[in-house]
């Protein structure tokens, strides 16, 4: 698993997430090791009562043409109460538990 560079503590929510998520599509890179997940930063928001780090949750995928990141999900990392929130298809963040 790739994570590229992470403040403090974000690399193991991160890691903790990859690792345990209920995701279907995230949940195989540990049982399947041909499936590397990586979380590749997308960018911080800050907000009246939080400052979110999002990451996007994919795996490589490699055919003939090119090798192409495939989004698996979206994570709001909420770097000052260390919670992870789902990002839904709804567009609605959801507190991530395990």
């Amino acid at each position: 698993m790739k994570y590229g560079r992470m403040p403090s503590g974000v690399d193991s929510l991160v890691s903790r997430y990859i690792h345990y998520s209920s995701n279907a599509l995230v949940a195989l890179s540990p049982t399947d090791r041909s499936v590397h997940e990586e979380a590749l930063f997308d960018q911080e928001i800050k907000t009246d009562s939080a400052s979110y780090l999002v990451y996007n949750i994919g795996h490589d995928l490699e055919d003939k043409d090119a090798a192409r990141l495939v989004s698996d999900n979206w994570i709001y990392v909420d770097t000052l109460k260390r919670k992870v929130f789902d990002y839904t298809p709804d567009e609605k963040l959801v507190e991530w538990t395990y």
